[in-house]
């Protein structure tokens, strides 16, 4: 069983080492392509996020109680977070340069389980777009809050900020991943090719598949130029 693994794994290595140039063109063609695409096709995206912390008003004692209350209120406060009317404040206070379903689209809504936390992100082509169309959707959604539940004392715990680096594309993500199914999909080829091939070119092929010994060789001489 190990002589056949063995065997096995050297053919294996056989195959690679004979389809070696096609193996190494086409891994480097495929990563070239996708480090091409990822860095001058795909457009880059910026998320800015705000973290908002939901509690009783000012002076009141908290409770454990009250902690859990408004845990299982959470999930109400991200249904506010996600409606059209809090979309259409946001995009007032942008003066209407984007539209309230766009902006929607662009926004995601988190809670923290086990916390009174959530997290409003919004993701744009531009750094600057998205520090400031968070900003005021999370100021909307604290003013569409108080307005429906105003017994809580909704605040922003941390404000957003201005992205250095885009979240997508993740470049070395797509390079390796490219270089992967680049290496993959050589490697198939080469294992097909030499799987549909079924022609016998060296003394090797000869002794592996008709299991005869090889009695003697034909060399291939070069003829010699006139001088």
């Amino acid at each position: 069983m190990d002589n056949e693994t063995e065997l096995d794994l050297k053919e294996l290595f056989c195959v690679i080492k004979k389809r070696i140039q096609m193996i190494i063109v086409v891994t480097l063609l495929t990563t070239f392509i996708a480090a091409i695409v990822s860095v001058f096709l795909i457009s880059p995206t910026y998320e800015s996020s705000v973290g908002i912390i939901i509690s009783k008003q000012d002076g009141e004692k908290i409770t454990g109680q009250d902690v859990t209350m408004y845990q299982n209120l959470m999930q109400t406060y991200k249904d506010i977070a996600g409606t059209n009317k809090v979309a259409e404040l946001a995009a007032s206070k942008l003066g209407n340069k984007i539209e309230a379903k766009d902006l929607l689209e662009m926004t995601t809504i988190t809670t923290k389980t086990g916390t009174m936390v959530l997290t409003i992100a919004v993701d744009s082509k531009s750094a600057t777009d998205a520090y400031k169309d968070v900003q005021a959707y999370a100021e909307a959604f604290v003013e569409r809050a108080k307005e429906l539940l105003p017994e809580g004392d909704i605040k922003i715990m941390d404000n957003a900020q201005l992205p250095e680096s885009p979240v997508k594309p993740n470049k070395k993500l797509i390079i390796a991943a490219a270089f992967l199914l680049g290496f993959l999909v050589s490697a198939g080829t080469a294992f097909l090719l030499e799987y549909m091939n079924n022609t016998l070119v060296t003394k090797d092929d000869v002794e592996k598949y008709l299991n005869i010994s090889v009695i003697g060789v034909i060399p291939d001489y070069e003829s010699e130029k006139e001088i």
